[in-house]
């Protein structure tokens, strides 16, 4: 287990709190994230028909945790997140595709005008995007 003075290798990236008999309402807690998972996995969970609440919160600025509550109609929020996070996914990849796309064609006007600039391309907010749709699958 990790001492409370910082995230030891063992802490899991995901800790689930909230009631065991109760599916439908959860809070999960996810490690070394900040407000932009919570925002837009909020935003994704909010659009689906079985989310009755979704909110998060980023208890103190210093700490690399993000809480998402999540209460359901009824569906177990497990399989809720799971939707979610796979939607979340999916947004990422079509942005990363439009991105790319537009980056070659930056590239092909840079070479055809030898002023233009090049679109910097996604970065690496991006990469981490990708990088934690792939770690709750």
């Amino acid at each position: 287990m990790a001492t409370s003075g910082g995230a030891g290798p063992q802490e899991a990236a995901l800790k689930i709190v909230g009631e065991a008999d109760d599916e439908a309402a959860r809070t999960y807690v996810f490690r070394g994230e900040d407000h932009t998972l919570g925002n837009a996995l909020r935003h994704v969970l909010m659009r689906q028909k079985d989310v009755e609440f979704c909110g998060y919160s980023v208890p103190h600025p210093s700490e690399p945790f993000v809480h998402v509550r999540l209460q359901t109609t009824g569906a177990p929020a497990r399989a809720v997140l799971d939707d979610g996070l796979k939607q979340l996914g999916g947004i990422c990849d079509a942005l990363a595709a439009q991105l790319d796309k537009a980056e070659g064609l930056a590239e092909t006007r840079k070479r055809s005008d030898s002023q233009g600039t090049a679109f910097p391309g996604p970065g690496r907010a991006l990469e981490n995007a990708r990088r934690l749709a792939d770690r709750m699958e």
